[in-house]
Parts: C-alpha cells; structure tokens; sequence
C-alpha cells in the first residue's frame, strides 16, 4: 500500500512539473473571426455546443461582446451591459456567460453572470474592480480583482454564487486567474520579481507552468481532462500559442499569411481552440480544432491510479 501511494504522488509531481519539454504542429482548419467595421476582434471562450463568445473594440473605443456559432457561422451581438465595456469572457454549456462591464459613471469595474434569464453584477468585498473570465457546468466562476486603483496589482478569486474564496500566489505582485474545468481546476499567470508564469491552482497549492526558454507563460483555459492552453513569448519575444497535455508543451500558430502573435484563450472538450492573432497590426479572433492530439495523461493518469489505490486499500482489509 505504501508503495502504490508513493508511485501515485510521484507520478502526479512528474506529469505537473515536467515544464521543459516542448513540440512544435503546424496549425490548419483554423476560421477567422472579424467583427466588420471593428478595431479588433477576440474569441475568449467555447464551450462544448461549439458556441464561442468573445469581444470586439468599435471606432469609438468601447468594448462589445459577441457570440459566434461555430457550427453555422452565425454572429450574434451581446447587449450592452456597460455603456462603455461589456466584455465576454466564459461560457459553460448551459450557455451562462460570464464577463465584465463598465459604465464610465462612477460604477466600479464589475464582472457579471447572465444565466440566461437575468444579469447579476459580481463584485469582491472591498475591491476596486472585478472581472470575471470563466464559469464550469456547475456554475463556479473565477477571475481577478484590486483593492488598489490604478494598479496592476490584482488577486484572484472562486465565486458559486454565494460566496467568494479569494487567492492570490505567495510573494506575486499580479495573480490572475483565467481559466476553470468542472473538478474546479484553475489556470492563470502570476508575475514575480518582473516574470510571468503560468499556474495550475487546485484550492490548495499552486504548481508553475514555464515554457522552456521563454520570456513569459500564461495558461489561459484547461479542459476537463487537464489539457491546458495559453500564451509565451520566446527568448525573441515572438508570441506563440500552446497547448500543454501534463507532459508536452506543443507550438500552436495559426496559419494564415502574414499572421504573428497567436493567443490560444479557450479549449473545449472536443479539442477546440479559440483565441488571437495578429495581422498588420490589427487583432482577429480564430476558432479552430487542435492540430496534436489532446491525451488526458494529466487526470486520467491520477484516476487510474487512484483507481489502483482503491483495489489495494480494499485488498488490505479483505
């Protein structure tokens, strides 16, 4: 019994800490999103219906949010929340989005649920602002917060609707957390002494996400199998797209002509991927499917051999 308990835990530490290894796919199939008349367009979530939700700038300078349906190719625009932003941000797939919204009156930067019935304005206690970047199909939300205006200075949070748990990575001047699966599993970045790094947070500890090399990594969406994608800058400062298995971390740039900067922001569990890029200064939203194999080595490997603890646990008291 012993000895299965040691294989599990170190098996688990491997699979979270093998940071160095990379890959590189070349990225096909990808559809890009572009709001008409807007200044930039971003695809921030999907969830399993295929439905994506994202922001757009417009001429003015005020951000707007959208829904695209990936399985027709339809554009719905979000009513306005805020006059000024109305930012979407997750989607679970009861359709509840999640966001934030400003309205330039004196009103705090606020996230907001919409459950398809009514909108709620979400706020942390005693915090300057609130954003809110994703909801799980059990309606936990996560995102970041300040006390301190006009500071990058934030802490994050877990919200179900009642109640906030606040949590922030010992000795970060930044935490912010982007991305949560329905075991309440969240990703994000934190940046110490000047560096960025991505994290797995699971309620109790945090484990650091580098991509070997690179300048800065931040994990933006997980799966419910611990896939994890985000963003890094390499040791040129290129922006570059990844998806990290528990193992690998894989290069994803989308290819279209001339595009540069690629942001993957959200996965789904089908394997697709939403996200930005850039082309000629200006941002464009994609929505595509992975082009490597998303594997569950993460959670499906602990399961398993949880699953291993258990026959033993029941063999010792047989």
């Amino acid at each position: 019994m012993r000895n299965l308990t040691n294989i599990f835990f170190s098996r688990l530490f491997v699979c979270a800490m093998l940071l160095g290894s990379t890959g590189a796919a070349s990225a096909d199939n990808f559809i890009s999103l572009d709001i008409s008349s807007s200044v930039s367009t971003i695809a921030r979530g999907i969830n399993n219906n295929g439905i994506v939700v994202g922001t757009y700038e417009d001429t003015s300078g005020d951000i707007q949010g959208f829904t695209y349906n990936s399985n027709n190719g339809v554009y719905d625009f979000y009513p306005a929340v805020g006059t000024r932003v109305t930012s979407l941000r997750g989607i679970n797939d009861a359709s509840n989005m999640v966001g934030a919204h400003w309205s330039a009156s004196g009103i705090a930067f606020q996230g907001f649920y919409d459950n398809g019935t009514s909108i709620d304005s979400i706020s942390v206690p005693g915090s300057v602002w609130t954003q809110t970047n994703d909801v799980n199909n059990t309606g936990l939300m996560t995102g970041e917060y300040s006390v301190i205006a006009g500071t990058t200075e934030t802490s994050s949070y877990l919200y179900d609707g009642s109640s906030f748990s606040t949590f922030a990575s010992p000795g970060a001047s930044r935490t912010r957390a982007f991305g949560i699966n329905d075991s309440g599993i969240i990703v994000g970045d934190y940046t110490e002494s000047g560096n960025t790094y991505g994290f797995i947070y699971d309620g109790t500890r945090f484990t650091q996400l580098s991509v070997l090399d690179s300048l800065r990594t931040s994990a933006r969406g997980i799966d419910n199998a611990g896939n994890i994608v985000g963003n890094y800058q390499d040791a040129a400062g290129r922006g570059h797209g990844f998806i990290y298995d528990g193992d690998v971390f894989t290069t994803i740039d989308v290819d279209f002509v001339g595009a540069y900067g690629t942001k993957i922001i959200g996965i789904n569990e089908l394997g697709q991927i939403v996200g930005r890029y850039k082309f000629e200064g200006k941002e464009y939203g994609f929505v595509g499917v992975s082009p490597v194999p998303v594997p569950a080595s993460l959670f499906l490997l602990g399961s398993g051999l949880l699953g291993l603890l258990g026959i033993a646990r029941r063999k010792s008291h047989a």
